[in-house]
């Protein structure tokens, strides 16, 4: 009992802590315009009024909309983003420890959940230190960033193995219907993230690949197939109702009249440019995660060595899918989110397999439980003073701005670029009716529900677009210049 005591302070202590990041350290990430299109369209899905959304090709309808539309009923809009961001962090913690519960049982996969929830803590710790520069772990509590497809990968691996295990079990009388309902689960839990999140087949392929040796292989092959045949028929299903671009066709259009030479030639700029954009962009949270994993290689337990390679394998196919979206379909100079998973999962394989060599988990859980509150109390304690100054900072001018614009434009419509629209429109809860528009006076029909009315009947007077950008950098394909 008092084991469970100290777990659950734990838990609350971290998620307090996160909750005090999202409005200072990580604040300028967690409020980004993409992580405020969910917000934004579940008020809208809530109220029946979609269907002028325009879409992003990953619609991220299961889990993340399900849940910001139930957070939207429970929680104030403007604490949206914190309270999914701890939601992910806990659904994380949750599928890891189903995970390693059916692999090596309760108690050892409590103490791992302890030692990753004070390792949290430690990372959370390092956005004051780097916070200019991109960390992977931000990701992690942000909405529709293929963040919802890691613990939907652990909680799929625990289903596999889960059913496995009840195919063995010959003396359980409900063993056909407990074998059916955890398929079903399993398949219906598969195709509804593949029709909200293509990226998901990053992980179909890396399990097939990784079970391709396997006497099952078939039979998996098989299940993963019918998965993606429901999931695009739901992917056309959904179509109807909501508009979004093809990938497919803006790929092949990428690709037309363009032979293989040229794709090798633009593939090696692409290369070039993403190691600029790493080299002057990416936090050392990146390296401390990529450090762990080749550790675990030297130092780290044999027992998960087939885990780790999987990881690495997951991490080479997601690599690909990066370099394919970012350079022939959308093109986007360091769209370093397709790695967030990778990272995710070699930091926390590499961590279990160093501590399991070092025999963290031969200590008693009651030890682990205590030493892990007061570590992560002191952290807690250790930064309030920088957390109050940065959110009272934050807090300030994020009022100020939506006033000033208030007082402006009232509830006329006005032009605005694509960043600034969300957050003012997120940040007023829809009391200012701003548009989003390029910079040639075009309307950008890119991931926004602001044309309600057609774009021509709006009413918008010419002028300034507004703009919240203190400083734009545009990146331009093949460039081998240091100024992107």
């Amino acid at each position: 009992m008092k084991t469970k005591v100290l777990i659950i302070l734990s838990y609350l202590i971290v998620c307090l802590f996160y909750i005090q990041l999202g409005d200072s350290a990580i604040y300028e990430t967690l409020y980004h315009s993409d992580n405020l299109f969910l917000p934004l369209f579940s008020n809208d899905l809530n109220q029946w009024n979609f269907s002028h959304w325009y879409l992003p090709p990953s619609n991220y309808l299961f889990p993340d909309a399900v849940a910001m539309c139930i957070f939207s009923f429970i929680v104030p809009d403007l604490s949206l983003p914190i309270a999914f961001g701890i939601l992910n962090l806990i659904l994380l913690q949750l599928s890891t420890f189903l995970y390693l519960r059916i692999l090596r049982g309760e108690r050892f996969a409590l103490k791992m959940n302890l030692f990753s929830l004070l390792l949290l803590s430690l990372l959370g710790s390092i956005f004051f230190f780097d916070g200019s520069r991109i960390n992977p772990f931000v990701y992690l509590m942000t909405s529709g960033h293929h963040i919802s497809v890691i613990y939907i990968l652990f909680f799929s691996l625990y289903l596999i193995k889960k059913i496995d295990l009840i195919e063995v079990d010959q003396n359980d009388q409900t063993r056909n219907l407990k074998y059916h309902c955890m398929r079903f689960l399993h398949l219906a839990t598969l195709v509804l993230i593949y029709a909200s999140d293509r990226f998901v087949i990053i992980y179909f392929s890396t399990f097939l690949l990784s079970q391709f040796r396997n006497r099952k292989f078939q039979k998996y092959f098989l299940f993963f197939l019918l998965a993606v045949i429901l999931g695009e028929f739901f992917n056309y299903m959904m179509s109807l109702f909501f508009r979004s671009p093809s990938s497919f066709e803006i790929f092949f259009k990428h690709l037309n009249n363009t032979n293989i030479y040229q794709i090798l030639i633009v593939l090696i700029h692409y290369l070039y440019d993403f190691i600029k954009f790493w080299f002057y962009q990416v936090s050392f949270g990146f390296s401390i995660a990529f450090l762990i994993c080749l550790l675990s290689f030297v130092f780290g337990s044999r027992s998960f060595s087939t885990q780790v390679q999987f990881v690495h394998l997951y991490g080479i196919l997601s690599f690909l899918f990066l370099i394919v979206v970012g350079r022939f379909v959308y093109l986007h100079p360091f769209p370093i989110r397709y790695m967030v998973g990778y990272f995710y999962l070699a930091f926390f394989f590499g961590m279990l397999s160093i501590l399991v060599r070092l025999g963290a988990h031969k200590l008693r859980l009651e030890q682990i439980a205590i030493f892990n509150l007061i570590f992560i109390s002191l952290v807690f304690i250790c930064f309030q003073p920088v957390i109050q100054e940065r959110t009272a900072l934050n807090l300030n001018l994020r009022a100020q701005v939506v006033a000033m614009i208030r007082i402006k434009f009232g509830n006329n419509a006005f032009k605005t670029d694509y960043h600034s629209e969300k957050k003012i429109r997120f940040y007023s809860q829809n009391l200012v009716n701003p548009h989003p528009f390029d910079h040639h006076g075009k309307p950008y029909f890119w991931i926004t529900g602001a044309f309600q009315p057609a774009p021509s009947r709006l009413g918008i007077s010419e002028g300034e677009i507004v703009s919240s950008q203190t400083k734009q950098r545009f990146w331009i394909p093949n460039s081998l210049t240091k100024d992107f």
